[in-house]
This record gives C-alpha cells, structure tokens and sequence, in this order.
C-alpha cells in the first residue's frame, strides 16, 4: 500500500534578477515550503503481488499550474542512479491542474515477482510558465520513493565499519539483504561522547544489496576506552546502537 500523508507546498517566492526560474526540489523526507501544491501520498509501499497504485496532487493557488510525472528505476551505485523506467507507467503523464482543483495520477508497476525488493521514483516537475520581466519564477520538483517487496518476506541485514579512503576515514553502509533500510540521525561518538561530524547530505535509503561511504570529519585519534567508537541511528524499526573499531 502507499504510505505517508502529505506535502504541502505554499508561498510562491519571487526574486528581482535576470527573467527565468529557479527550481526547488524535495526528496520527501520533510515538508517542504514553494508552491500552493499538496501531494499525497509521498511514499509508496507495494505488496509483492501488487502493481497498482495512485498519486494525489492539489492545486491550492489561484492560478492553474501545469504538472508532469515521470518513472524511474532507482538503484545505488553508491550515489542514486536513476534511469528512466519502461515497467511503471503514469497517467497522465503531463496534465494542466486548474486552481483549487485535485488531479489523480495512476501509477502502473508491471513487475515481476523476484526475491529482491524492486525500487523505483516518480518525479514530479511542475513546468514552469513565462516570468514576469525581471523575475524569477520558483518551480518544484518532487522525487518519489516506490518500494515493490520480494515475493517472500525479507529484511535489511545492514553492516557497519570504519575504513579509510585516501587518508580519510569514511563510513561504510553495506546492506546485502533483500529490502532497504532507512538510516537517520546518524551519529559517531569518541571516547568522551562528543559527537563526531558524519557528512551525509543525501538519501537516508541504503536500498537492498548496495554499499554507501559517507565521509566522517575530523576523526580523532583515541578510540573509546573499550577500543571502539559508538554509532547510534534511527532505523526504520527504531534505534540502532552499534560499536564499531576503527
């Protein structure tokens, strides 16, 4: 089933500069402010057996807005790697949305049964229209989770360890189960329980069997007392304590 409430999308912003428009994107993690646009759900959680689905988008603003939808097979590399996606078809594709109006998009996921979880993202673009001279024109652009789970049940099977790359210390997420797991609030602790700086500015997804590096700042030289750092997350079932040597 899909899951996740809402976002909502309010307060057009303008800037005084050369004509065109800007782009604001959101990746569905936290509610974002541009557009007066509401879209629902913005995660998709689908069955093994299931392939259908729908996306809700409402156009709050007094002026109509044009939206457009497109798939994409979603993999990891370790960055996201998303390549268009011939198995999901959405419609309509590109549609206008009159002002204070819904517009229903069907998101079809023709898949195949398979013992690996299968990923997916819709993006929404919302096409921009003519600034006014000297404007700029703020448009969005939302990327959409879609999780198809494996045909038996499945969990992540996450692994945690410090290495080091070019003379730097990185940490390295490596998933070799059959489901994503969302990571979070990631923190690394030395030996006095000061927090060290884990840089991860992208996806909290570490999707099934892909390895991700995220670089960690200043790591000092002392471990903990016991030889080993604290790592400590917000899992998708809840917190993850872990204790890692370097």
């Amino acid at each position: 089933m899909a899951r996740g409430s809402f976002l909502r999308f309010d307060r057009l912003r303008r800037w005084s500069m050369a004509g065109g428009y800007g782009i604001v994107l959101a990746t569905c993690v936290a509610p974002l402010q541009a557009q007066s646009l509401s879209v629902s759900p913005v995660t998709f959680n689908l069955a093994a057996s299931q392939q259908a689905t729908s996306l809700t988008v409402r156009n709050d603003g007094a002026e109509e807005t044009v939206v457009q939808i497109r798939p994409f097979a979603w993999t990891q590399q370790p960055d996201d790697v998303l390549t268009p996606a011939d198995d999901v078809v959405v419609s309509p594709r590109i549609v206008t949305i009159p002002p204070r109006s819904n517009q229903v998009f069907r998101v079809l996921v023709r898949h195949k049964a398979t013992s690996k979880e299968l990923t997916y993202r819709l993006i929404l673009d919302q096409i921009p229209r003519a600034s006014e001279p000297g404007a700029v024109r703020m448009v969005l652009r939302i990327s959409m989770p879609i999780f198809v789970e494996p045909v038996a049940p499945a969990n992540p099977g996450v692994r945690f360890r410090l290495a080091r790359r070019d003379g730097d210390t990185v940490l390295v997420l490596e998933n070799p189960g059959a489901r994503h797991e969302t990571l979070r609030n990631v923190m690394l602790r030395d030996t006095k329980g000061a927090p060290i700086v884990i840089k991860n500015g992208g996806s909290p997804y570490l999707l099934a069997g892909a390895t991700r590096e995220l670089p960690v700042q200043d790591m000092p030289i002392q471990a903990a007392a016991d030889g080993r750092y604290r790592l400590t997350m917000d899992g998708g079932k809840g917190p993850i304590t872990v204790a890692l040597a370097r």
